[in-house]
This record gives structure tokens, sequence and C-alpha cells, in this order.
């Protein structure tokens, strides 16, 4: 529990830190985005199990790979010189500015506050002053994850004297990655 409350006071921090400078593109921004969150734990994610007629564990639906929409704040770093090769590709000219640096990004819920938090490392395109695109990659920790309970295990026969199929809640991380649009 410790480590949890560090890491979201620490992301907290380092947002206020980004937004003592208002600098064009270098400030603290907003955005929403769309992420895909691929689960690193050890537990799958349940989402529904059944006991089948020979009494064993199985899983109807597990949920290990997550899109979400996500709202974010970020930090940039801009750079003086441009490679006009990188322009091309997205598109750009050189007029057009972009950065990289961190980010903190969370999931509102509608059973908790936050269902999710993470934090990573983000590149952003700025095309005007109110067009943005980002797109970023980091970890992200899920704090209410129902996962198969102590002892029971996928395709396995219930311990003994157990009747029915127990989950825990528990939390997880894993990878994500962020397309987002500033506003």
């Amino acid at each position: 529990m410790n480590i949890k409350l560090l890491f979201i006071i620490t992301c907290i921090l380092l947002s206020f830190t980004s937004s003592a400078q208002n600098r064009e593109f270098a400030g603290l921004n907003f955005g929403v985005g769309v992420s895909l969150t691929h689960d690193t734990g050890n537990n799958g994610r349940i989402q529904e199990a059944f006991i089948d007629e020979t009494g064993k564990v199985r899983i109807k639906k597990d949920q290990n790979d997550i899109a979400r929409i996500m709202l974010e704040s970020h930090y940039f770093f801009t750079t003086e010189k441009a490679d006009p090769k990188a322009y091309s590709f997205f598109g750009m000219t050189p007029s057009h500015k972009w950065g990289h640096g961190p980010f903190i990004a969370l999931q509102p819920g509608t059973d908790e506050i936050i269902e999710a938090i993470g934090l990573g490392w983000m590149v952003g395109f700025k095309k005007s002053d109110t067009e943005s695109w980002n797109i970023g990659l980091g970890f992200v920790i899920d704090p209410s994850v129902k996962i198969l309970g102590d002892d029971i295990e996928e395709n396995q026969i219930l311990p003994a004297g157990e009747t029915q199929i127990r989950l825990k809640e528990t939390s997880q991380g894993g990878f994500f990655l962020l397309a987002s649009f500033t506003f």
C-alpha cells in the first residue's frame, strides 16, 4: 500500500513541477487519449468463470488487453534544431514544433474514483496553438483487478470443501500505449 501512495505522490509532484514553467509547447499540457494496456501480471484478469460438468474451473471471459479512454498531462522538452526528414515523415513543415517528455495518465472510473494510473514518456507534434497529437509509452497500475482466489486454478478441480469459484481483488501492472490529443 505504501508503494502505491508513494507512486501517486511522485506523479502529482512531477505534474506540479512541470507547471512551474510556462513556455510555448514546453509547459504543462492536458489531453484526452485512447490507450491500449497489456497486463504483465502473473494472474489473468477474470471477467467470468464457471464450473463445468466435471467440476473443473473454466474461464469464460478474461481481459488482459484493455482499451480505454484516459486523461493525461505531459511536459515536453523542445529542440531548436530539427531533422527535415522527420518533418516530412509526419506531414509537417519546419514551422511546426515537436517535443518529448514525461506524462501521467489516469482513467476515471464509475466504481472507483481512479480505475488506472500510468506514467511514461511521450512524443508530441504540434501543428498550431490548438492542434497537437501525442503518442506515449509507459507503465500502468490497475488497483482493482479481479483474479482467481488462492488455491483455485484454471482447468483444475476446486479444492476440497469448495463449492463456488472465489475471486479476489488485487492490483496489477502492465505496459500501455497512449495516443492523445491536446486541448
